[in-house]
């Protein structure tokens, strides 16, 4: 059937076009259009797409002689018409061009894209008179299209001309009492120019005006607050618009919003038991899961958050947020197939989305596919050719490249144009590293600190970068500054906990770790690490009560559970338990080399010397430059009566350069066996 035929065709281009041009689409259409003309040689649809293939392909000639004959079997359609004008005028007959265009509004007055496409051509041709002229004709033929009257007033506002472009709105506002939305529009208007004074000035005219949408100038209004980033504002806003409309949706989610924004805990509980409460009024409205999700975000518990998103999703497919939030957290996850699934949704909704298209360039560069990567960063430089952040990602992909001038080039451009930008700082002090130079990676960011010494966030990258290069003083400096700032922040007694560590002053570590715990206490990693801390100073019963309150905190956690069993084997306190711990940890992670370790350390303490063996002579095979395995190979060896080839092991073992404290254990044991 033709008509079928034409309408399939007709979704394929269109497929073909927002899809980033794929060549199977491209080719499925080209297949479609010959059967068309093959059957009916004056099929108009079959005419109209291939000419707007030869267009595409650069043949104007041919996409102009074929728009032509289409256009004289079916005079004065726009889907013709407006793409035979720009043809023309792309192979410089812009005169028969305009004359079409002109044409077809004294034909189809009402066609906005026409008046769109003249006053473009008059704009690019210097002749902005004229461009005046065809959008106040618009105007003239629809006096009842509010659109016209504001795409008239982005005009003046572009042509630097605000008087007249408030002048007109503000008589079409009073002129169109007919059309209900009128201030809404043009308060919309001015908040798309970031002109507060008069959006505001708009909103509440409206709120006088039209009553009975008070609550929605409510909202509005709000929005504008928030984008001053006047929060209380836009609060007390939306509370009045919600007790004047409790059903005002949009006005429940931003308050949400603005609640997890703000990061402060009861505010963020609060948020998340009004999102819970609305979602159950609203079972299918994405934007209170996805609100869940943000305040689950906040609260650190990344795998809710990803459940609500994925509820979000589900219930709209169109609703992107949720899909580039779960991008980003498989990004965070460095799941790949995750990110590629995620942006994919997106992209069939909104082919150009910047966001899911450079995190799915992320993912290219994370699976190693640089020039899939680079295909992707190069359309969106052309795409987006004035985003810093594309900018910033090319550079990070010039990084990975190893291409460290071109990248080094970028960020410090960036960076004139964006100072302080500490995503811009960290990108340039990673490749200043990168190109050995460490020296001037520091001194970027001591820079910045010394600039803004107020700035939290700028000091803890300075600390992190002094951490990573190994510059130890630097990086204690740092977070005890951080600590004295904001005592109340458990993170920063934690890493300072961490310093002291690898200075090896225990004494201190046990103190940093001990207040990160008082101020998080149901941390289990943060109990964790003290356990270890405890343990490292020779506190064996303190070490003992945080390992169990660790497990006790998290069951879960692999790594908790074998450092509890690893314990629990090494005093001798219970063997069985330790083996029962380390076989729920291999559970979760099996073939762990590290669990494996503490399992056959356990088997050992069991007198079990077979299975120990067993498991350390695989270990020692497929590990063979780890110290450890070699010692807990010879204890086996050495409890099997095997003497000769226990020695042998740990005289291996001491030249994998074991630590100083397990180099004691191996001599130990070495002097024993004699």
């Amino acid at each position: 059937d033709q008509a079928v035929l034409a309408d399939l065709a007709d979704v394929t281009f269109n497929r073909y076009l927002t899809s980033g041009r794929v060549q199977a689409l491209y080719d499925s259409v080209t297949t479609m259009v010959k059967e068309l003309l093959a059957t009916n040689p004056n099929s108009v649809v079959g005419l109209r797409l291939e000419a707007s293939l030869f267009y595409g392909d650069g043949k104007l000639e041919q996409a102009i002689a074929t728009y032509r004959k289409a256009n004289a079997l079916q005079p004065f359609d726009p889907a013709i018409v407006l793409p035979l004008a720009e043809a023309l005028h792309t192979n410089n007959k812009s005169p028969e061009a305009e004359s079409l265009a002109m044409g077809l509004v004294a034909h189809t007055p009402s066609f906005a894209p026409v008046y769109d496409w003249l006053s473009g051509v008059y704009i690019s041709s210097g002749r902005v008179a004229e461009a005046e002229k065809i959008l106040k004709a618009r105007i003239e033929s629809n006096p009842k299209n509010f659109q016209a009257i504001l795409v008239l007033g982005g005009f003046y506002r572009n042509q630097h001309k605000d008087r007249e472009a408030k002048s007109l709105l503000e008589a079409a506002t009073a002129r169109s009492t007919d059309i209900p939305n009128r201030y809404a529009l043009a308060g919309d208007f001015y908040t798309f120019a970031k002109d507060w004074a008069n959006a505001e000035n708009c909103y509440r005219t409206g709120m006088t005006a039209e009553p009975r949408a008070k609550p929605d100038y409510l909202t509005r209004l709000a929005t504008i607050y928030v984008l001053q980033k006047r929060n209380a504002d836009a609060m007390t806003s939306l509370d009045e618009a919600v007790k004047e409309q409790p059903d005002n949706w949009r006005a429940q989610g931003m308050r949400i919003s603005l609640m997890v924004d703000s990061g402060k805990p009861e505010q963020i509980d609060q948020a998340i038991a009004l999102a819970k409460a609305l979602a159950q009024k609203r079972p299918s409205d994405g934007r209170f899961p996805a609100l869940l999700a943000r305040g689950y975000t906040w609260k650190g518990d990344t795998q809710l958050a990803a459940s609500y998103y994925q509820l979000a999703a589900r219930l709209d497919r169109q609703f992107l947020e949720p899909r580039i939030a779960l991008a980003q957290i498989s990004k965070e996850k460095r799941d790949f197939s995750g990110i590629f699934r995620y942006t994919e949704q997106v992209l069939e909704v909104a082919p150009q989305d910047m966001q899911a298209r450079l995190l799915h360039a992320w993912g290219w560069m994370g699976e190693g596919l640089f020039a899939d990567a680079d295909n992707e960063m190069q359309s969106l430089l052309r795409d987006f050719p004035d985003s810093d952040d594309v900018k910033l990602q090319a550079g990070l992909l010039y990084l990975t490249e190893k291409k460290t001038r071109a990248s080094i080039a970028v960020f410090e451009k960036l960076l004139l144009s964006r100072p302080g930008d500490q995503r811009i700082l960290a990108a340039l002090a990673t490749a200043y590293v990168q190109q050995g130079s460490p020296d001037a990676a520091i001194q970027l960011i001591v820079r910045e600190v010394q600039k803004d010494p107020a700035s939290d966030s700028k000091r803890q990258l300075l600390a992190n970068l002094a951490e990573k290069l190994g510059r130890f003083d630097l990086a204690l400096q740092q977070f005890k500054a951080l600590s004295e700032a904001h005592p109340e922040v458990s993170e920063y007694h934690f890493e300072i906990g961490k310093l002291y560590e690898f200075a090896g002053d225990k004494a201190n570590a046990v103190r940093s770790f001990e207040a990160a715990q008082r101020l998080a206490p149901q941390d289990a990693t943060k109990e964790g690490r003290l356990a270890l801390s405890y343990y490292s100073a020779g506190l064996m019963d303190q070490a003992d009560a945080a390992y169990a309150r660790s497990v006790a905190l998290n069951p879960n956690d692999p790594v908790l559970l074998n450092n509890r069993a690893y314990f629990l084997a090494e005093t001798g306190k219970n063997p069985d338990e330790a083996l029962h711990l380390v076989q729920s940890a291999l559970l979760k992670i099996p073939d762990n080399p590290a669990l494996l370790d503490t399992l056959a350390f356990s088997y050992i303490k069991k007198k079990s010397v077979d299975n120990a063996r067993t498991i350390l002579n695989r270990l020692v095979h497929d590990y063979p430059d780890e110290p450890m395995f070699r010692y807990h190979l010879a204890m086996a060896l050495a409890q099997r009566g095997d003497r000769a080839a226990a020695i042998k092991e740990l005289e291996a073992s001491l030249t994998k350069h074991p630590s100083k404290e397990d180099q004691i254990k191996i001599r130990d044991l070495l002097s024993k066996l004699g």
